[in-house]
C-alpha cells in the first residue's frame, strides 16, 4: 500500500515543472482574450471562430489531457514511453498532413488558375473591349467609364450603372447606336485606366470616356499597410495592391503564426493622422494625361467625383461596415483614422474639380447627390442596390445636358481645352 502511494507522490522537481507548465498554458491561453480588434475585421468570420475559439477550447483540453496522461504514469498505468506515444503520433500525423495541406494552400494562393486572373503589368487583367468596339464604326456612338470597383461592380440583379446609363441614353437619343461600356476594374487607380486607355481602349475612338478615381488613388497613401512594400512612390510602385499574396510568397507555417500574432496578445496600433498626401501629385498627372492623350483623338473626356459614406461624424454601424479604414488602410503597428480617410476622399474629388476646372472640360459632381447613410452605402463606397438607380439616372442627365451625343458636338477638335503642357509653360499664369 505504501509502495503504490509512493509512486503517485510528485517529487518537488516534478512540481516545479508543472506549476511552470500550468503557468505557461494559462499565459497563451488568456492571450486568446486580447486579439487585435482589426484582426476581426480582416479575416473571415470562419477563421475568427476557429483561432479564437479553437485555442479557447483545445489549450484547457490538451492540458488536462497532459495532466491524465502524467497521473496514470505516477500510479504505473502507463510507462513513460507509452505515454509519449500519443505525442509522438500527433507529430508523425503532422509531418505526414503537412506537405498535402501545403500543396492545397499553394495552389489556392497561387495556382493556375488564380494566376489567370492576374497581369504583369496591370495587376487584374483589364476588360477586355467587345469585338463590336474594337475600331471606331460609323453610326455607332462608344462612351466608356474608366474606374475602380465602384465602376466596375453590378448589382444583385447582375445590372451596374453604366448599363443604367447606357439605357437611358437609349430611350432619349433613339437613333443613335449608343454603348456604354464599364470598363472599370477592381483596385485600379487612375494610373492603371491611363495606361489601359493608352494601351488597349484608345483604338476604338470612343465620343466620351468618363473617369471617376479617388479612394484607391488615396489607399497608395498608406505606405505602412500591408499591401505596401516600402515607402511612397510616385509610380505607385511600393503598393502591391492585389498581388500581395503572390509577392510576398509566404510559407504556410509563416501565414499560421502571422494570423496567431494577431489573435494573441495583439498590441494596440499607433493611429496615422495624415493630413498631406503626396499621391495627388501622381493623380493630377495622370488624370491631366489621360485628357491630353484623349483629346488628341478629339475624344471627350467627363470627370466624376465619387461619392463616399465617409463623414466627419458617424455611427458605431458605419464606422463597423468601414472596408478601407478596417482592413486596408492597416498595417504592422499603424492604421490610419477616420478623419484621414474623410480629409483624404474631400482632397482628391476636390482635386478631380480643380482639374475640370483649370481643364474646362465637364465634372458630373456626383459626390454630393448620394446621401452618406448605410441605406445607400455597403462600406466607404461601394452602394446598395438603390444607388446604382439613382447614378444611373443622374449621369445620364448630366450626359444629355452636356450635350455628349448632338450630332455638333460628336467630335470636339483637338487639343480641346488647355493642356497639362500649356499649364506647365504658363506657370503662375494659369493660377491667376
Amino acid at each position: 500500500m505504501s509502495d503504490r502511494l509512493g509512486k503517485t507522490k510528485s517529487s518537488r522537481p516534478e512540481l516545479i515543472i508543472l506549476l511552470l507548465f500550468l503557468s505557461l498554458a494559462g499565459y497563451v491561453y488568456v492571450g486568446f482574450y486580447f486579439p487585435d480588434p482589426e484582426a476581426l475585421a480582416r479575416f473571415k468570420p470562419f477563421y475568427v471562430g476557429l483561432i479564437s475559439w479553437g485555442a479557447r477550447i483545445l489549450i484547457p483540453l490538451s492540458v488536462l489531457g497532459i495532466l491524465r496522461l502524467y497521473r496514470s504514469v505516477k500510479k504505473g498505468k502507463l510507462s513513460p514511453g507509452q505515454a509519449m506515444l500519443p505525442f509522438a503520433g500527433i507529430i508523425l500525423g503532422l509531418f505526414l498532413v503537412f506537405p498535402f495541406v501545403t500543396y492545397f494552400y499553394e495552389k489556392a494562393l497561387r495556382g493556375p488558375d488564380k494566376l489567370q486572373e492576374y497581369h504583369p503589368y496591370f495587376q487584374l487583367n483589364p476588360p477586355r473591349l467587345p469585338d463590336s468596339s474594337r475600331t471606331a464604326a460609323p453610326g455607332r456612338s462608344v462612351l466608356m467609364c474608366l474606374g475602380g470597383s465602384t465602376t466596375q461592380f453590378k448589382d444583385p440583379d447582375g445590372r451596374d450603372w453604366p448599363s443604367r446609363v447606357e439605357a437611358a441614353l437609349r430611350r432619349r437619343y433613339e437613333n443613335e447606336k449608343i454603348d456604354v461600356l464599364n470598363m472599370g476594374m477592381m483596385w485600379y487607380t487612375s494610373l492603371h485606366s491611363l495606361m489601359n486607355y493608352a494601351v488597349n481602349l484608345r483604338s476604338a475612338r470612343p465620343r466620351a470616356v468618363l473617369v471617376m478615381h479617388a479612394i484607391n488613388d488615396l489607399l497608395q497613401n498608406a505606405d505602412f499597410s500591408y499591401f505596401s512594400r516600402g515607402p511612397f512612390r510616385e509610380d505607385y510602385g511600393h503598393f502591391y495592391g492585389p498581388l500581395k499574396n503572390l509577392v510576398s510568397r509566404r510559407s504556410l507555417p509563416e501565414t499560421i503564426l502571422e494570423m496567431l500574432g494577431d489573435f494573441w496578445y495583439a498590441k494596440p496600433r499607433q493611429v496615422i493622422d495624415q493630413t498631406d498626401f503626396p499621391g495627388l501629385v501622381p493623380f493630377k498627372r495622370n488624370i491631366n494625361s489621360l485628357i491630353d492623350l484623349a483629346e488628341t483623338d478629339g475624344t471627350r473626356v467627363v470627370l466624376m467625383t465619387q461619392p463616399y459614406l465617409l463623414k466627419d461624424h458617424f455611427a458605431a454601424e458605419e464606422k463597423a461596415a468601414f472596408h478601407m479604414v478596417n482592413t486596408e488602410a492597416i498595417g504592422k503597428g499603424k492604421r490610419w483614422s477616420v478623419a484621414t480617410a474623410v480629409r483624404g476622399m474631400k482632397a482628391y474629388n476636390d482635386a478631380l474639380r480643380e482639374i475640370a476646372r483649370q481643364r474646362d472640360v465637364p465634372l458630373i459632381d456626383l459626390e454630393p447627390h448620394i446621401p452618406k447613410t448605410l441605406e445607400y452605402f455597403s462600406d466607404e463606397v461601394h452602394y446598395r442596390q438603390k444607388t446604382f438607380d439613382i447614378i444611373g439616372f443622374y449621369v445620364a442627365e448630366e450626359l444629355i445636358r452636356l450635350n455628349i451625343f448632338d450630332a455638333e458636338a460628336s467630335r470636339p477638335a483637338p487639343s480641346f481645352g488647355k493642356s497639362s503642357q500649356d499649364r506647365e509653360d504658363q506657370g503662375g499664369k494659369s493660377e491667376a
